[in-house]
């Protein structure tokens, strides 16, 4: 079970990716909250402003250029990725 208070004030309460989903489940945080939980810890997210949006915009056409379809490119959509890769994925996809 997750700590709901750090045991060192100035530590950050670290919580896993379920637990964090589980909240959006129970109602805790809505879908819509900008929030993130980066390295175990909930985070708010600034909003876009548009010199961020034109650079997102820039920055997802310069890449999907490049990589045409050897990528799938998803630019500020979820993410979840594990502590360490996974030995029989990498395995799968080496080429």
């Amino acid at each position: 079970m997750t700590r709901l208070a750090p045991e060192v004030p100035s530590e950050p309460t670290r919580m896993s990716v379920a637990h964090y989903l589980g909240l959006v489940e129970d109602g805790v945080l809505d879908p819509d909250d900008r929030l993130e939980l980066l390295e175990g810890v909930v985070v708010a997210m600034a909003l876009q402003n548009p010199p961020h949006a034109a650079g997102v915009a820039r920055a997802d056409g310069a890449i999907r250029k490049t990589v045409g379809e050897r990528a799938h490119v998803r630019p500020q959509l979820s993410l979840v990725l594990a502590r360490s890769p996974c030995s029989s994925w990498r395995s799968r996809t080496a080429r």
